[in-house]
């Protein structure tokens, strides 16, 4: 948040040097929202950051579906692991994950680099300038609202854990740590 911040005022002061330069006085940028131009770079925003976040929060569920898969398909040829005599190949699903991290989120990774650039060159830098303060309210949003959804998808997993006192155990954050080490190193209690 303070690097976009600070980036808004670098450009603030990189476009009134520039205007300064070519004889124009620098009181002439503003980035009011009562002009159609900067209206539209700000409205631009606010659908950019959403573009972004869909395409990044359904590929992060395929990604957890396919490990999901590969888990269960794990345990379902190799009876070995429910019995604590054999360990899963846990190399399998860290490969699947980074394949998918590589392959999914460079669609959203390149909108996000490439917007501000096309709204620059298609309507100038005020519209830009208004973009990126847009993307600082509505990404501080969205940050907000995504880190709240990501806490009820864990919660979410306490029903289903209900009648086991080890699973509930388990599910709270911290306990993953503890139990996965545990597992590595041998002990299952």
């Amino acid at each position: 948040m303070h690097a976009a911040t600070a980036l808004f005022g670098g450009f603030r002061t990189a476009v009134e040097d520039s205007l300064a330069e070519v004889g124009r006085a620098p009181t002439s940028f503003s980035l009011s929202v009562d002009k159609p131009n900067a209206l539209v770079g700000l409205l631009l925003d606010a659908a950019a950051v959403f573009l972004f976040t869909a395409p990044a929060v359904m590929a992060v569920g395929r990604s957890a579906g396919r490990a999901g898969t590969e888990v269960r398909e794990q345990f379902r040829t190799t009876s070995a692991i429910m019995e604590g005599t054999e360990l899963p190949d846990c190399a399998r699903v860290v490969d699947i994950s980074t394949a998918d991290a590589l392959r999914e989120r460079a669609t959203p990774a390149l909108l996000a680099a490439m917007a501000p650039i096309a709204v620059e060159c298609a309507l100038g830098y005020t519209p830009l300038g208004t973009y990126q303060a847009g993307a600082i309210a509505t990404g501080a949003l969205i940050a907000v609202f995504l880190a709240g959804s990501g806490a009820a998808v864990l919660l979410r997993t306490q029903p289903l854990s209900s009648g086991n006192t080890r699973l509930r155990t388990f599910t709270r954050p911290g306990n993953v740590i503890r139990h996965c080490s545990r597992w590595r190193s041998g002990r299952t209690a």
